[in-house]
């Protein structure tokens, strides 16, 4: 809830990837984050807990572990929110991994 008692809305990040796949984090309802990465079949969560920045860690891990993707080039997508809530999200611009001074996904 928020602080006028309302429910939160859910918030949805994704980046898509120069390999097809994607990396998503979402903001759950109850504050909790869980994060994903899919080549748009099977979707297992590899990440479900209360912290941003270990969803993200955990996210880009499981992009590395399933497809082998190291590091992203110009054609991979810089993280946007899919879902905007009434609330101020997280911002994954400060969350980097791969290449400085950029908001790209790994």
């Amino acid at each position: 809830m928020n602080i006028l008692g309302t429910p939160r809305r859910p918030v949805v990040w994704e980046a898509r990837h120069d390999n097809g796949w994607s990396t998503v984090i979402a903001q759950q309802q109850d504050g909790s984050f869980i994060a994903f990465a899919s080549n748009g079949q099977a979707v297992c969560v590899d990440y479900v807990g209360a912290n941003i920045t270990h969803a993200h860690a955990a996210v880009i891990a499981a992009l590395r572990w399933k497809s082998g993707h190291r590091r992203c080039t110009e054609q991979c997508s810089d993280w946007r929110m899919l879902l905007s809530p009434f609330e101020k999200a997280p911002d994954l611009g400060d969350q980097q991994s791969g290449r400085n001074a950029s908001t790209r996904a790994a």
